[in-house]
């Protein structure tokens, strides 16, 4: 994050200044600045208006852009939401009707959101309705043994959890959150600490290598039946998936989290949140 926002500092050196620099220039200030010694930097700054040129310091190279990405999902969120949704819901009777807004902080184990969970844990019998799109679960350009790290966690309508189950304890047997993935866990003295297999929820972790001071949080497998499993496990009650998109007069939940949900995602550099505030922000427009 330190490498981010003194780039951000720099650039905007570059708008304030209203002059063309030669890349030579450019090129002496970077060496100026300790946070570039060991970076890879390119630079490619033109008028919004005119295309032209302000500033180009290799522009020819490949990047990957990276975390700075989240400052143009940071400004897509604050452009479309005066305040952030984070469920619909509809009541009927005892039972309440609900769908997702793609909000990431139900149960989330860094970033709680306590107001939604007490909302859904006053409700008798709560039907949730899948929605009629489709998200990719990891999107293109992550490699391929990422899927068991918390930084690739899955992307879902209705994130839970945060998407990923955590592990704790001060045992040689660790204690899962959410509980219900102990019964999908065993111990594999060949295993690095704690992971899981590719496509399963299957966990395995190595009592010989747990360090009891450890705290990993490894992604799960995504769909709308672990959803609704891990919901009906939380609550303790009934919860029903639904494939039928009723007409319903929905209604909005806001939240009241937007400085713990925006810290996550420009101080933390979160991941799954950045993914899911996209997820908000397409299902609005």
């Amino acid at each position: 994050m330190r490498l981010i926002f003194t780039a951000l500092f720099f650039l905007f050196g570059l708008f304030l200044s209203a002059q063309n620099f030669s890349e030579r220039k450019i090129s002496r200030m970077l060496d100026k600045i300790e946070a570039f010694n060991k970076a890879h930097v390119a630079i490619s700054v033109a008028a919004l208006k005119t295309s032209e040129p302000i500033a180009s310091y290799q522009a020819d190279h490949y990047m990957t852009p990276a975390s700075n990405i989240k400052l143009l999902t940071f400004l897509a969120a604050v452009e479309s939401f005066d305040s952030l949704p984070s469920l619909y819901y509809h009541e009927i009777d005892s039972v309440t009707h609900i769908k997702s807004t793609g909000y990431p902080l139900l149960l989330h184990p860094l970033y709680p959101d306590l107001e939604l969970s007490s909302f859904l844990k006053q409700k008798q019998f709560l039907v949730y309705h899948k929605p009629k799109s489709k998200l990719k679960s990891q999107g293109s350009g992550w490699s391929w043994d990422d899927y068991s790290y918390y930084y690739a966690s899955e992307t879902s309508p209705f994130p839970i959890y945060g998407n990923a189950i955590q592990a704790s304890g001060d045992s040689n047997v660790p204690k899962f959150t959410p509980s219900i993935f102990e019964t999908l866990s065993s111990t594999d003295t060949l295993a690095k600490n704690f992971i899981r297999e590719r496509f399963k929820n299957r966990f395995h972790y190595n009592p010989k290598k747990w360090n009891l001071r450890d705290t990993l949080y490894r992604p799960f497998v995504t769909s709308d039946d672990v959803f609704v499993q891990l919901l009906k496990n939380y609550l303790n009650r009934p919860v029903r998936l639904s494939n039928d998109s009723k007409s319903f007069e929905w209604k909005l939940l806001y939240t009241h989290k937007e400085d713990l949900l925006y810290k996550a995602l420009l101080q933390e550099s979160d991941n799954g949140v950045a993914e899911a505030l996209l997820a908000m922000v397409s299902q609005k427009k």
